[in-house]
């Protein structure tokens, strides 16, 4: 049986933690600059990426003097907030909390306005969070193996959501069709409260989520977790298996999640920013908060978390590739 104790508290306490939280802002200074720092979230208020900016925010300010706020932008993926941010001027003024769908993009776009590379600096890795294959509770599989199992005897049948084309959920599906030699039918839905309810009901059969998407209907017994998408066993739930472990092939896959400026930002300003950032998530309670939701704090630096984006970038280019997969 899963362990669902230390899975944590779930997303939605762990937002309101985090207002609670929130509370080291302070009133500027006269050392203060008149202009605000603005951190762009390439989604809508709400969820990991959202949260993490709006601790930034709060707490980065006091500690450097100045205003911070965030603001939304999200669509296509991410690409509105990223272009946004490749064009701003490179005096600090502008940063992104971006994640790793910006790396799928690079490739899954026919065109960008932006290029990933040449107009993003990478400032600080921040946090990771591991993806979980979930299934309905009355499909007759308790493993990935016989899951793989049965889609070999069905091919088609079975299907996967995800939160859209190029989104984690999806390329791991491709994933692990591609690996395990099977065919799986993709069901895109513009949200994961949607595809949740579409799972639950047995309407779609499987999905490569997040825990705070999937924990509370795992307790309930509505959903059973088959696998994780690392080389090693999760500390959120410790009893659930690697893909490699349920025989399944070898998934070692994370959503990230990172603070960028404009390509050619001043190298102290991007040092400033990163190790006050660090400093911030690695704070215990912050850690425990990120914990709460699914995520582990990251200590990369420019250098690590270009070679990250990089690596990103390729491995998510031979899926799509090898998937055939393009948007406009």
């Amino acid at each position: 049986m899963i362990n669902m104790k230390n899975a944590g508290v779930a997303g939605a306490v762990g937002l309101g933690i985090f207002f609670l939280l929130a509370t080291g802002a302070s009133a500027q200074t006269a050392e203060s600059t008149s202009v605000p720092v603005r951190i762009v979230v390439p989604v809508g208020p709400g969820g990991l990426n959202d949260m993490l900016a709006r601790l930034l925010a709060e707490r980065m300010g006091p500690v450097l003097k100045r205003s911070f706020i965030v603001e939304n932008k999200p669509g296509a993926n991410g690409n509105i907030a990223a272009t946004y941010l490749s064009r701003a001027k490179p005096d600090g003024n502008t940063l992104l909390l971006g994640t790793s769908q910006m790396a799928g993009s690079a490739t899954l776009y026919k065109k960008l306005d932006y290029d990933l590379k040449k107009d993003l600096a990478p400032v600080a890795l921040l946090a990771k969070t591991p993806y979980f294959l979930a299934v309905n509770k009355d499909l007759p599989v308790k493993s990935i193996g016989e899951l793989i199992a049965m889609a070999k005897k069905q091919p088609g049948t079975l299907t996967f959501a995800s939160t859209g084309t190029g989104s984690g959920g999806h390329l791991l599906g491709e994933s692990l069709q591609q690996k395990a030699g099977i065919k799986l039918t993709h069901v895109p839905f513009n949200s994961a409260g949607q595809y949740s309810t579409e799972l639950i009901a047995g309407r779609v059969n499987m999905v490569f989520a997040g825990l705070p998407i999937i924990k509370p209907h795992v307790e309930s017994g509505k959903l059973r977790v088959l696998a994780v998408t690392l080389g090693e066993r999760s500390e959120f739930l410790p009893d659930v298996p690697t893909t490699k472990e349920g025989g399944g092939p070898e998934m070692d896959d994370t959503a990230w999640f990172g603070l960028f400026a404009p390509s050619h930002t001043p190298a102290d300003l991007i040092e400033q920013y990163g190790k006050v950032a660090h400093e911030i998530v690695n704070d215990p309670k912050v850690t425990a908060l990120l914990k709460s939701n699914g995520a582990l704090p990251q200590d990369g630096d420019p250098a690590a978390f270009s070679k990250l984006i990089n690596e990103d970038v390729e491995h998510k280019a031979q899926i799509i590739h090898a998937a055939g997969v393009s948007l406009n």
